[in-house]
């Protein structure tokens, strides 16, 4: 696989305005500009930034921490069977679009941990095809919209849309996210992951009048949603 350097990729040609770009191995080039179009199978370094508009092919394989510009599309990336792995840390700006089975945060391809879980953030609007991976940890936009056989942290999720979240709930403001995945609801909320039933307890447990009432309740407007036999009177 060819490896470019910044002044390779400089110099590659443009056609109607888009960056036409190869496969190859562009982990010497860590800034790449708006509307590129990059062929399947390409590599590309930890922390490299992408304009608006880049258009990427199957297979293609990025390190943690990049960061995508709005309207970024992936959607392309089942055309060879193979999906695109994104390291964790990923952040995508809004209306990004995905295809099918792409991976993020998927840490055994790069040997990389984290404590924090992979990070990955999604802006407004972001488009995911069916069966797409999401590790532990991801934050999502407002109006993101999931195919069908999507995994968190790998738990399956039921069809139907998989997710609801609470924002700015107790003392420092936290998102809580729950998924419909297959062994019922499962909770993330900073550091803490677990069913419903060990939400309900770590709320308990947490003492806070104020959290019971805000975080008992958004596991009750999930049980109500998801699992009616589940809620607690």
């Amino acid at each position: 696989m060819k490896v470019f350097t910044q002044a390779e990729f400089d110099s590659l040609p443009v056609v109607d305005g888009v960056k036409q770009c190869p496969t190859g191995d562009y982990s010497a080039v860590r800034i790449f500009g708006d509307d590129c179009r990059f062929d399947h199978g390409c590599v590309f370094a930890a922390s490299s930034r992408f304009g608006s508009g880049c258009i990427f092919g199957s297979g293609c394989i990025f390190g943690n921490w990049c960061i995508f510009g709005e309207r970024c599309n992936f959607s392309t990336s089942n055309r060879f069977g193979v999906a695109c792995v994104f390291g964790f840390g990923c952040i995508f700006a809004r209306r990004c679009v995905f295809g099918l089975s792409n991976r993020f945060g998927d840490w055994g391809e790069f040997g990389a941990e984290s404590v924090f879980g992979s990070l990955c953030t999604f802006g407004f609007g972001c488009v995911f095809r069916a069966e797409c991976f999401f590790c532990d940890g991801c934050i999502f936009g407002v109006s993101n919209h999931f195919g069908d056989r999507c995994s968190f942290g790998g738990r399956r999720a039921h069809p139907g849309y998989p997710l609801l979240a609470l924002s700015g709930a107790g003392s420092v403001n936290r998102t809580v996210y729950a998924f419909n995945v297959e062994g019922g609801p499962w909770f993330e909320a900073g550091c803490f992951s677990g069913d419903i039933d060990e939400f309900r307890a770590k709320v308990r447990a947490d003492g806070d009048a104020l959290k019971c009432l805000q975080y008992l309740g958004f596991a009750n407007i999930v049980a109500a949603t998801w699992c009616p036999e589940r809620i607690e009177r």
